[in-house]
């Protein structure tokens, strides 16, 4: 199930401060700009508390914008 129509923000554990916002197109797209190759949490606004999710940019993702979908299937951390 795809995570549509929602705002939030990427950021990484290492440096929780520098967080790089982002929005879902009606498919559960987004693009997200300046995302280093590692791992990062997706801060998503959802009802009541934020929903995080987990995102692993590869070391070869080329180039300085992130396309990906966001879905329930992901692993959702705390």
């Amino acid at each position: 199930m795809a995570v549509a129509l929602v705002m939030g923000e990427a950021y990484r554990d290492d440096d929780p401060r520098r967080r790089i916002a982002f929005f879902t197109n009606a498919a559960g797209k987004f693009e997200a700009e300046g995302l280093a190759p590692g791992e990062w949490t997706l801060e998503v606004a959802t009802e009541g508390e934020p929903t995080n999710f987990l995102l692993v940019v590869p070391e070869d993702a080329g180039g300085a914008s992130t396309h990906r979908d966001i879905n329930t299937s992901w692993a959702m951390v705390t």
